[in-house]
């Protein structure tokens, strides 16, 4: 409900979520339609931090993303950070550099897009309505 591109979640193990948990995601595009990815947590601590490794969509075969997010208390608030590690993606270099040129220059606060949908969610119980 935090990512508008994101149609649907479809879990592939039985289990609760944890580290090994699989599941598909079917991403909204804007021009190709649908798209399927592959997704496992690589890493997963409740309250702290989870990391989930994806595959396939747009990437090369074998090129994967590592996606983390974290949480840390700081002060008289919680902190979450997102990061997104692109090294095995099998993007070029330019498109790598790209990627990180253009959240650098439009989102450098990251107070944009998804992670904001995601806090207000948290905070909310629903994130904000969509544009």
């Amino acid at each position: 409900s935090w990512n508008p591109k994101i149609e649907d979640v479809v879990p592939l193990s039985a289990d609760a979520p944890g580290r090994g948990w699989r599941f598909r995601i079917v991403y909204r595009g804007r021009k190709k339609g649908t798209q399927l990815v592959e997704a496992e947590l690589v890493e997963f601590v409740p309250g702290e931090r989870l990391v989930c490794r994806t595959i396939g969509g747009d990437l090369k075969p074998g090129g994967e993303i590592l996606e983390t997010y974290s949480l840390r208390a700081e002060e008289e608030t919680t902190l979450l950070t997102h990061a997104v590690d692109l090294t095995n993606s099998k993007m070029p270099w330019f498109s790598r550099l790209a990627v990180v040129a253009l959240t650098k220059l439009f989102n450098s606060s990251g107070e944009l897009g998804h992670v904001m949908n995601l806090k207000a969610l948290i905070e909310d119980g629903m994130p904000p309505p969509q544009a």
